[in-house]
C-alpha cells in the first residue's frame, strides 16, 4: 500500500518502480494523491484526476483506496515507523535483480517465486502455510506476496534494503525491497 502521498502524479517511487520492473511496469498502480483519496465514489475521483492531472485513475486504483485510507489513519503517528514495499521489486531483487515475467497466478510463476522464497527462508514449507486458510479466503500468490513482503520487512530491520527513490522529497515516500 503506498504510505507516504504525494500532491503531484505520478510519485517518484511509483515512477521509478515501473522503469526498474520494465514488461512488469503494470503491477504498480499510481498511488493517489490526499486530493483524489477524499472523494466518495470512483466517478468523482476520475473527474478529480483528470481535472488535475489529465488522465483518471483505475478501477483497480480505486479498490485500493480503503486500504490506503486506513494506513494514512497511522502513517503520521510518531512511534509507528511504516514502510512501503512492493512484492515484484521484493521479488526482482532476490531473483538477482531479474524482474519475474511470469504471472503469479500461474503455475510457472508461482513456482519460480516459491523457490526463491525456499531459498530466503530456511524451513519454508508452503503447503503448512496454505493449510492454514481457505483457499477463497487467501490466495496462493497472496501468500507468496506476504511472504516476500515479510523478507524485505528483514532486510529494513538490518539495514540492507534498497528504496526507490533513494532520498525522497517528504520522508518515507518510497518503496522499500
Amino acid at each position: 500500500m503506498p504510505v507516504v502521498l504525494s500532491d503531484e502524479m505520478p510519485r517518484e517511487a511509483d515512477q521509478l518502480a515501473r522503469k526498474r520492473l520494465g514488461k512488469k511496469a503494470s503491477t504498480i498502480f499510481s498511488a493517489p494523491t490526499p486530493g483524489i483519496l477524499k472523494q466518495k465514489n470512483y466517478e468523482q475521483a476520475c473527474q478529480f484526476s483528470k481535472d488535475k492531472f489529465g488522465k483518471a485513475i483505475s478501477i483497480q486504483s480505486w479498490h485500493l483506496f480503503p486500504k490506503i485510507i486506513d494506513v494514512q489513519t497511522i502513517v503520521d503517528q510518531e512511534k509507528i515507523d511504516i514502510y512501503e514495499v512492493h512484492p515484484e521489486l521484493s521479488f526482482c531483487t532476490l531473483n538477482r535483480d531479474t524482474v519475474i515475467l511470469e504471472s503469479k497466478k500461474k503455475l510457472e510463476g508461482f513456482l519460480v517465486r516459491r523457490r526463491l522464497l525456499e531459498r530466503a527462508f530456511s524451513g519454508f514449507d508452503f503447503e503448512s502455510i496454505r493449510a492454514q486458510y481457505l483457499k477463497k479466503e487467501v490466495a496462493n500468490d497472496d501468500i507468496l506476496d506476504a511472504l516476500v513482503v515479510l523478507w524485505s520487512t528483514k532486510r529494513i530491520a538490518a539495514n540492507e534494503a534498497k528504496f526507490l527513490p533513494e532520498h525522497p522529497c517528504k520522508p518515507n515516500m518510497r518503496i522499500a525491497y
